[in-house]
């Protein structure tokens, strides 16, 4: 998202030395006899036919019309405020897009014209801005053309001849013609027409919609753009593949997702199946199999509490509402997938807005918005579906692992693990040092915790370096080992450059184990690898084995939000009077001990093993209470300690 605006001038200059680039499949065009065909105005995301839908569904469904309501309440806020001035920070571009999503999407539900004012003022002030910052970070212009572009479209019959020109133009002169700029690499910030990360979806989704806004005025502009950015987009639709994760963590993901959907939805409302297929996926056509099944990565990331996910690489803990799975689940026919979102459907987001009060988040508007234009009601047959997933799951996308277990669906005290694996850092924008970190929760507690993004403007932040000479960014305590519950050996964050898969993945309802290679994350070890044993509503097992050539200092530690305490058998964890066990299974003799106050990071409970030479196994049990009548568990299970080859299932250690 905004973060690379952080990153040095060499970066944005010659493109991000993280990125590797995908080869972009034969490229799908359109010509003038396609453009000809675009639907009237207005035509972007929420055409006439999609809203003579949803107001035909909404007479008769009261969750859609609730939803309606409370953003027409919101609207309502958006009414008496001042218009906007020009602003080189990020609240004005947020602003933008709350204003145009909540003001916008009332004005065409209910034709009452108190809502065109404040619109059409914050189009001509957009309009009238020096520049949509496409010398700061093109994410800037591509979220601005977007907002522009749908708000000129929403407003098109209200805009007088002079207002719809001088919009016309902001959008083609602040916004197309810069991204022509980069598609035909005149402007050396293009590196985000080739990457693979949310750059690619937010930039060039934005300059698709704007294209398709303005198209009547400019054809052979709107050609090249909407031809540019389809050929563009085929660098990141093969992220999502195979299993719909996203490298950048949870909270990217919705971004990305969210825009790229943005930009996908609007073709196909704008210029039907050959708009769809246009920005779609070339090769998979036009949604491939990972990206139609991408609810699986949030179903699979979220704890069981439903309200939080983990928060690997720059994330934050919070479950969004995520409305583009609507889109995608209702495109594939796929109930499940329609469940997962719409049990979100109804509840609040921690931060959204008391509707008598001031508008808290812009961000807001937009997926509510959203949530209604891609609507589809949850079936009996697909929440049935949904209840009965497996509890189990390994997802592998590009650059991303993830093992994820629990007891239980619809229980929010069930007992829930996840597992980061894949990639680190080095080779992906917003990742961490984090192999083999893992988040445990149960009676919707989080006991061991990612602690997420960081302080973007922290010095060094996005200073990656390079795989020989790292950045330090890997010394940022929130991005580096330190602060994520993995091994550091010789108190050296893992190698930024590495990857570290799951090499075998066994389960059988919500029992089963995850063992990942983690042999390139610590290059002082010959070989390394983390498995977890996953005993549902009993216990969690994390057993680590080196073949260590050289004697080092191996240090375990365990990051959480809790109150550490060692105790005579181990230590405890206590969240709110409610203690989870660790205990120590080998070496036998090992202690633990509170690990230092680190500015910016939870509480550690830290193991620190000198001499560690030869063959080298670290055990550690983790005993959480299940029951919500049971604060600790007195007695713990007796767990044999077995080498990770001879580990099976239905048996345990």
């Amino acid at each position: 998202m905004r973060s690379l605006f952080a990153i040095s001038l060499a970066v944005l200059l010659f493109g991000s030395p993280v990125l590797a680039q995908a080869v972009p499949a034969a490229p799908i065009t359109i010509d003038e006899a396609v453009l000809a065909k675009i639907t009237p105005h207005p035509r972007l995301l929420l055409n006439a036919d999609r809203l003579a839908e949803l107001k035909a569904l909404a007479a008769k469904d009261a969750t859609l019309q609730k939803a309606v309501d409370d953003l027409l309440k919101l609207a309502d806020l958006y009414v008496p405020k001042e218009p906007l001035k020009d602003g080189n920070d990020w609240n004005t571009w947020r602003e933008v897009s709350g204003r145009v999503f909540a003001l916008g999407f009332a004005y065409r539900w209910t034709g009452d014209d108190k809502y065109v004012k404040p619109l059409r003022e914050t189009l001509l002030a957009c309009a009238g801005f020096n520049d949509w910052h496409e010398r700061i970070g093109f994410l800037d212009t591509g979220e601005m053309t977007a907002n522009v572009a749908i708000g000129y479209d929403w407003l098109y019959d209200k805009l007088s001849a002079e207002d719809r020109k001088t919009i016309q133009d902001a959008i083609m002169a602040k916004g197309l013609a810069k991204g022509l700029d980069c598609y035909t690499h005149k402007d050396p910030v293009f590196w985000w027409t080739t990457c693979e990360n949310n750059w690619n979806l937010a930039c060039n989704s934005g300059m698709a919609e704007g294209a398709m806004a303005v198209a009547e005025v400019d054809p052979p502009m709107a050609i090249k753009v909407l031809n540019a950015a389809a050929e563009s987009l085929q660098h990141v639709w093969p992220t999502y593949e195979p299993d719909g994760g996203w490298m950048e963590g949870p909270y990217y993901w919705e971004y990305a997702s969210r825009l790229g959907i943005m930009g996908l939805a609007s073709g196909e409302s704008a210029l039907g199946e050959a708009g769809l297929k246009l920005l779609g996926s070339h090769t998979n056509g036009p949604i491939g199999p990972g990206l139609a099944k991408t609810w699986q990565f949030g179903l699979y990331v979220t704890n069981p509490d439903g309200v939080t996910m983990m928060p690997f690489a720059d994330s934050t803990e919070h479950h969004w509402h995520l409305p583009f799975i609507y889109y995608l689940a209702g495109k594939a026919n796929d109930q499940v997938g329609i469940a997962s979102e719409f049990a979100h459907f109804d509840k609040p987001h921690p931060y959204w807005p008391t509707l008598d009060k001031e508008v808290t988040d812009p961000r807001h508007a937009v997926n509510r918005a959203l949530d209604i234009i891609w609507y589809h009601p949850a079936t009996a047959e697909g929440i049935a579906q949904l209840a009965a997933m497996p509890l189990a799951a390994h997802l592998h996308s590009k650059r991303v692992e993830l093992a994820s277990f629990r007891t239980a669906w619809n229980d929010p005290n069930a007992m829930g693990l996840i597992i980061k694996a894949g990639d680190n850092g080095g080779t992906v924008d917003h990742a961490h040092c984090d192999a083999g970190n893992f988040e445990l929760t149960s009676q919707k507690v989080i006991w061991t915790v990612d602690p997420g993004r960081g302080e973007y403007g922290t010095k060094g932040y996005f200073d990656h370096g390079t795989a020989h000479n790292p950045g330090t960014r890997w010394q940022v305590p929130r991005v580096g080992s330190i602060g994520h519950s993995v091994l550091r050996i010789n108190d050296q964050t893992q190698a930024p450059w590495s990857v570290s898969p799951i090499t075998r993945f066994e389960a059988i309802k919500d029992q089963g184990f995850a063992i990942i290679d983690t042999s390139q994350a610590y290059p002082q070890a010959k070989k390394a690898s983390r498995g977890f044993w996953f005993a549902g509503g009993q216990y969690v097992l994390v057993q680590d084995e080196l073949d260590m050539p050289v004697a080092a200092t191996v240090t375990w530690q365990l990051v959480t939000p809790g109150k550490v305490a060692v105790t005579d058998d181990g230590a405890t964890i206590d969240r709110w009077g409610v203690k989870m066990r660790v205990k120590v299974l080998e070496p036998a003799a090992a202690k633990f001990t509170i690990g230092e106050a680190v500015k910016t990071l939870p509480n550690r409970l830290v193991m620190d093993l000198p001499n560690m030479q030869g063959a080298v196994r670290i055990a550690v049990l983790l005993v959480p209470p299940t029951d919500p009548a049971v604060k600790m568990v007195e007695k713990l299970p007796d767990v044999k300690v077995q080498p990770q080859e001879q580990w099976k299932l239905p048996a345990a250690p």
